[in-house]
């Protein structure tokens, strides 16, 4: 979910940033280039609509509330791995 979201993120900066640059629309001086950030986000927003389903579910967020409400029982402890020497 994070890297689908860090998706979206990058393609709106480089947007922004090729059009500061530019001093234009992409839409104007690089149509192609605009027409492939169109498609990804397309694409983007296909594979993000499954995801943001499941957590707009009201099982799926009283679980999550659930897990962040609940205290640990007890913490696990971790034995250190030694590696030979």
């Amino acid at each position: 979910m994070q890297d689908r979201l860090g998706e979206l993120q990058d393609q709106a900066v480089e947007r922004q940033f090729l059009e500061s640059v530019l001093r234009s629309d992409l839409e104007t001086v690089l149509p192609t280039v605009k027409a492939m950030m169109a498609q990804n986000q397309t694409l983007f927003w296909q594979t993000w609509q499954p995801i943001q389903q499941r957590y707009l579910s009201l099982e799926q967020r009283q679980s999550l509330r659930s897990l962040i409400t609940s205290p640990l029982s007890s913490t696990p402890s971790i034995e250190p791995i030694l590696s030979p020497d």
